[in-house]
């Protein structure tokens, strides 16, 4: 990064425009770069796989759908 009061000529200014434009083309794609990987991890499908990921962790997602399994084999049997 230039420090602009260092700058005492037109061509040194003129440097420090292009060095300026091609910094900010760099992190125009990095950002550009990054939020295509959001996007592409933040999917419906995805997002739905997570969930259910982190549902299954729970001790009580198993003990609550076996639960419900017994319920709805019972109700069928009848």
């Amino acid at each position: 990064m230039t420090d602009y009061r260092d700058i005492k000529t037109l061509d040194e200014l003129s440097e420090a425009i292009h060095a300026n434009h091609a910094r900010i083309e760099s992190q125009g794609k990095a950002v550009h770069n990054s939020l295509t990987t959001v996007q592409g991890f933040y999917t419906p499908q995805n997002m739905a796989l997570q969930g259910v990921r982190r549902a299954a962790l729970n001790v009580n997602f198993y003990a609550r759908a076996l639960f419900l399994v017994r319920a709805l084999k019972k109700r069928l049997q009848k």
